[in-house]
């Protein structure tokens, strides 16, 4: 099946942010951009990892999968890296993040606005909504150095 075209306004959205990024790169971002220049709804991001976390040091590469009825959808985002954090699947790199479904997702938010919301879940981890457990049970258990090791 053909994915479906973009929207005239979804296109020029999606140009819009490109070109915002291009003017004030995110500081949680390393790159973010369409794969390719032929299609406009499917981006990928490269986000680093935070000081004094874990992920200090590390660089994530992340699937942008975009809705062409987007700003009104929210963008289907993965870890192509693997990460090891109990709001993301280690096996399909899916996030548990509440602004990337339909009901909590605004217009408001950008590509590069929900990076960093992203960033931000990687120092704030949800232990209590995760999907990767074993990790969720070390980190309610206090097992830091376990969970960093990982």
């Amino acid at each position: 099946m053909a994915q479906q075209a973009p929207s005239a306004s979804t296109t020029k959205r999606l140009i819009r942010e490109l070109n915002d990024y291009s003017k004030s790169p995110n500081e949680a971002l390393l790159h973010l951009g369409p794969i390719s220049d032929t299609d406009l709804l499917r981006w990928e991001s490269v986000l680093k990892g935070v000081k004094g976390t874990p992920y200090e040091g590390g660089l994530w590469h992340l699937i942008i999968t975009i809705p062409p009825t987007y700003p009104l959808h929210p963008p289907v985002i993965t870890f192509t890296t693997r990460i090891c954090h109990p709001n993301v699947s280690f096996t399909t790199g899916e996030i548990c993040l509440t602004l990337l479904t339909t009901e909590h997702w605004s217009p408001a938010y950008t590509l590069s606005t929900t990076m960093s919301a992203i960033q931000q879940l990687l120092t704030d981890p949800r232990p209590e909504s995760p999907l990767n457990v074993d990790v969720a049970v070390l980190m309610k258990s206090g097992d830091t150095v376990a969970w960093a090791g990982l």
